[in-house]
């Protein structure tokens, strides 16, 4: 015998997938941690380029308040300078932010900016070399993709273990950093 359909009976809907149709699978792990360090690399790439940006912000600013209290016919040259490291600095911080996120748009302006860095020959070619693998190789081109941002949502519980010689490493850089600044100032 059927049952009769209840007519006081709410309405039933299909939503969509469910959360264990869209939770993360185990192929999506296997990916960011294959390409964790090399997400890691990028992010800190863009995290000093912004505080290059800013830094060169600082002297843009130093430089046009220079410009603007200096004799007639002097101020020229420092407000263009000024002028220059400015757009630098707002460049630099743009694009830094863009690799720092993981932002596919800031893949071809890091590597023409980190091109032009080839030119400072010995330490600047080799920093920049290795800046513009990180950007321009298959590992690079996979994090820095809408479908790596994706996985990225897909496995926020997987993070990046920072190693306890760096951390060690970079707590004696500070510490002899102050050391230093004490010495100066005695």
């Amino acid at each position: 015998m059927t049952e009769a359909p209840n007519p006081f009976e709410a309405p039933r809907v299909e939503l969509g997938p469910g959360p264990a149709e869209t939770a993360s699978g185990p192929d999506d792990e296997r990916v960011r941690r294959e390409l964790l360090n090399h997400e890691v690399s990028i992010q800190a790439v863009g995290r000093l380029m912004m505080l290059g940006g800013v830094l060169a912000a600082f002297a843009a600013l130093s430089l046009l308040v220079a410009g603007v209290g200096s004799k007639p016919g002097g101020p020229g040259l420092l407000l263009g300078l000024g002028a220059a490291y400015l757009a630098v600095g707002v460049l630099s911080t743009w694009i830094g932010n863009l690799l720092r996120t993981l932002n596919p748009s800031g893949r071809i302006p890091g590597a023409l900016v980190n091109g032009l860095g080839l030119l400072g020959f010995p330490v600047g070619t080799l920093i920049s070399s290795y800046i513009l693998y990180l950007l321009l190789s298959q590992k690079g081109r996979r994090v820095l993709s809408a479908e790596y941002q994706g996985i990225v949502a897909r496995t926020p519980h997987i993070r990046y273990k920072t190693p306890l010689i760096i951390l060690l490493l970079f707590g004696l850089l500070v510490i002899l950093a102050v050391a230093a600044l004490v010495a100066s100032l005695s």
